[in-house]
C-alpha cells in the first residue's frame, strides 16, 4: 500500500551568516575596549607615580626650607658673634690709649676743676665737669690746648687738638654756685707711643 502525504512539509531555513560589518565592528570594539583598558591602567599608574613624586618633592622642599632657615640663623649668629669680637678687639686696642689718656687728663686737671664724665670714641673725647668759676674753666681749656710758646707739658705723650668749650652754665650745688661745662677735643698719639702702649698691654 502506498501512502502519499499531501500535507506541505516545513523546511528548516539555513542560518544566515553575520554581516561582515558587524564582525568588523565587534572586533574594532573589542580592540578599542582593550586599548582603553590598558590606557586607563597606564594613566592610573602614571598618576600614582606623579603623586608619589610630588609628595617626595614636597618633603624635599620642606627639608631645604628648614636647611635654609638654619643657614640664615647660623649667619645671623655668626654676624652677631663677629660684631661682639670686633667690639672686644676694639676695646682691647683702645685700652692702652685710654689708660694713657686718663694719665694725661689727670696731669692737666687744674685747681678748681673736677670732671664728671668722659666719653672716648676713636680719636675723639668729650668731657663734662664743674668749675668754681669761668676763669678756672678757661684756664683748664688752655692747659688742655697747651699751644703756647712755652709748653706746659713738654714731656706729654699725647697732644689734644681742636679743643672746644661748648659753653658753661651756672648751677647750684649744695648751696654753692658752680659752673658746669662741656668740652670736646681730638687726641693725637705718636706711632712710637702707640706701639709702646700696645706692647705694654
Amino acid at each position: 500500500m502506498i501512502r502519499i502525504n499531501l500535507l506541505p512539509t516545513k523546511r528548516k531555513k539555513k542560518a544566515k551568516p553575520l554581516p561582515m560589518y558587524l564582525v568588523y565592528s565587534g572586533i574594532a570594539l573589542a580592540i578599542s575596549l582593550a586599548v582603553l583598558f590598558f590606557f586607563n591602567s597606564y594613566m592610573n599608574s602614571r598618576i600614582k607615580a606623579l603623586e608619589t613624586d610630588k609628595a617626595n618633592k614636597t618633603a624635599e622642599l620642606k627639608r631645604l626650607d628648614d636647611l635654609i632657615k638654619n643657614v640664615k640663623d647660623f649667619e645671623t649668629k655668626k654676624a652677631d658673634l663677629e660684631r661682639r669680637i670686633s667690639v672686644i678687639l676694639g676695646i682691647a686696642e683702645k685700652k692702652p690709649i685710654a689708660s694713657m689718656l686718663m694719665d694725661e687728663m689727670s696731669r692737666r686737671l687744674t685747681e678748681g676743676i673736677w670732671l664728671q664724665s668722659m666719653v672716648f670714641s676713636a680719636d675723639s673725647v668729650k668731657i663734662t665737669g664743674m668749675g668754681f668759676n669761668n676763669a678756672d674753666i678757661v684756664s683748664y681749656v688752655e692747659h688742655l690746648k697747651d699751644t703756647g710758646a712755652q709748653k706746659i707739658y713738654p714731656d706729654s705723650r699725647m697732644t689734644f687738638n681742636n679743643v672746644k668749650l661748648h659753653g658753661t652754665q651756672k648751677v647750684k650745688q649744695k648751696n654753692q654756685t658752680v659752673y658746669s661745662f662741656s668740652i670736646s677735643f681730638n687726641i693725637n698719639v705718636s706711632k712710637e707711643e702707640e706701639k709702646g702702649a700696645g706692647n705694654g698691654a
